[in-house]
């Protein structure tokens, strides 16, 4: 019976042992061995249903020949020739669902499938082991700060780095300055251990936010120079239109400096690590030039490194089996411009009409915009905390449903939610809509209000016993500003009767 090959391995194992078995038969070869040697051949070029790599269907192809000619030289049939069978993709293995190794918009929280960074891990590696302890992430929205935090700097630390001992350094749990006040702060710091405690500063822009007093900020700041220079290691990471603001303190921003990376845009090489090495570690294949094709499309930009990752989970998402197909690839790649819009798009249109509803809340309460002369301007990103939307079941199911959809994530030591990257808010042509329409509604809100604020004013010039006539308040709410209109126009039917009221009362004393 032909035994057939499923990889490479398997057909050297075999060649070898093959080898063997022919060096000790010498010259008397029999006739059986022959047989199994033509069975042998037969299960070689049967196996290139399953070889999709193409350098093992080369060396597969070499033993097939090889093989061939030494039928040849033992039964001196010259006529014997067999190809070694296509690739066919359905007998490939069928890669499960839970195996994605692509993190589509999220940071990568561990080093599994990290990969890319390793010039600038090493960096930050040597500048802790040269003596810098205060490091400063630098690079724009979207650039992979956290990630190269997270997947690469800590996990390379905790595996220990000579001279340093840094396997037992004590590691904290992130902080983010907007969730973590300076008392809060003060009481990680302080610790009984005499280990070294390492802890990283993520989102540290958010120090710099317009609530913030200089001097709260200035505490704040020199309390971490304080822990630096008692020798423990602090991790900041820094969007870099921030930066100005960090240089106002200037004893700290010199430490800063010394311990100052930039996440520059990436060369193809780490493109390629972070599109190849975690399909290798799964079994995904990608057709000839793909990669290199991704690679070339993303080279020179760093802030839309969270494209390549939602281009690289959609990937995963339409793989036949356990490979990217040529045709898949190109039938997509046309779509990677606006492929968060489209993403955004179908969900939305996946959703019955009182979710759309709900997204369309959601994503207001979410983002922050600026109203001059009727445009909509600096749109952003707003964190919000889910205790300001616990009352709303409606947002928080679809905030489940965003996050499960990698759209929104929880920050803050779980206590925020946020939109993930700049992306999903500039590029959906239905946000600026709703905007647009949350303008208007406010707009009619402040004129309401202002009209019902002189509803009392009014009421002042009736005569005295009518002072304590009930007339009723109404909370003005953006969604239900129509609704509150129609209770607005029942206060001014209450007025109208006054008026007719005090018509007829001087009528009679007349």
């Amino acid at each position: 019976m032909t035994k057939i090959f499923k990889n490479f391995d398997q057909i050297l194992i075999e060649h070898d042992s093959k080898s063997e078995q022919l060096e000790k038969k010498s010259d008397s070869v029999e006739a059986s061995f022959v047989q199994e040697l033509l069975e042998f051949i037969a299960g070689i070029a049967q196996s290139g249903v399953y070889l999709d790599n193409i350098q093992d269907r080369r060396a597969t192809q070499s033993i097939l020949d090889y093989w061939i000619n030494v039928v040849k030289r033992l039964t001196k049939q010259f006529d014997l020739a067999v190809d070694l069978a296509a690739f066919d993709i359905k007998y490939a293995p069928d890669l499960a669902d839970s195996a994605n190794p692509y993190p589509r918009v999220n940071a990568f929280y561990d080093s599994h499938f990290f990969y890319g960074r390793e010039e600038l891990i090493n960096i930050v590696i040597n500048k802790i082991r040269d003596g810098c302890r205060l490091i400063l992430i630098v690079g724009e929205a979207g650039s992979g700060k956290t990630s190269l935090v997270f997947g690469g700097i800590i996990p390379r630390l905790r595996r220990g780095i000579e001279d340093l001992n840094s396997e037992e350094w004590l590691y904290s749990q992130v902080v983010i300055p907007s969730q973590v006040d300076l008392e809060s702060l003060l009481n990680l710091f302080l610790s009984n251990s005499q280990s070294t405690k390492c802890v990283f500063i993520d989102q540290f822009e958010e120090l710099f936010n317009e609530k913030k007093t200089f001097q709260s900020q200035s505490e704040y700041i020199y309390t971490i120079l304080d822990f630096v220079k008692s020798g423990h290691v602090v991790i900041l990471s820094l969007r870099s239109e921030f930066e100005r603001h960090v240089e106002k303190f200037e004893v700290f921003y010199s430490y800063c400096q010394k311990g100052r990376v930039i996440l520059a845009p990436m060369t193809k090489p780490d493109l390629l690590s972070i599109i190849e090495n975690p399909s290798r570690e799964v079994g995904l294949r990608f057709d000839a030039g793909i990669a290199d094709d991704l690679a070339a499309r993303f080279l020179g930009d760093s802030a839309n490194l969270i494209l390549l990752q939602l281009v690289l989970w959609r990937l995963w998402q339409l793989r036949e089996r356990n490979r990217i197909t040529r045709t898949t690839f190109e039938s997509f790649r046309s779509d990677f411009s606006d492929l968060c819009e489209k993403y955004l798009e179908k969900l939305y249109l996946s959703s019955d009409f009182k979710r759309r509803r709900s997204i369309e809340n959601c994503f207001i309460c979410l983002i922050y915009y600026e109203n001059q002369n009727d445009r909509i301007l600096n749109i952003k990103r707003r964190r919000v905390k889910l205790t300001e939307l616990r009352n709303d079941n409606s947002i928080l199911e679809v905030l489940k449903f965003f996050i499960d959809n990698g759209i929104c994530r929880v920050t803050g030591n779980g206590s925020q939610v946020e939109i993930i990257h700049d992306q999903f808010i500039q590029s959906w042509y239905r946000v600026l809509q709703w905007l647009h329409a949350d303008l208007q509604r406010k707009q009619a809100n402040n004129a309401l209000q202002q009209r019902q604020h002189q509803l009392p004013k009014a009421l002042v010039e009736l005569p005295r016993e009518y002072h304590s006539v009930n007339i009723p308040t109404y909370e003005i709410s953006n969604d239900q500003w129509r609704l509150n209109l129609q209770k607005y126009e029942k206060c001014i039917d209450i007025l109208h009767e006054f008026v007719l009221g005090l018509r007829e009362n001087n009528r009679k004393m007349q």
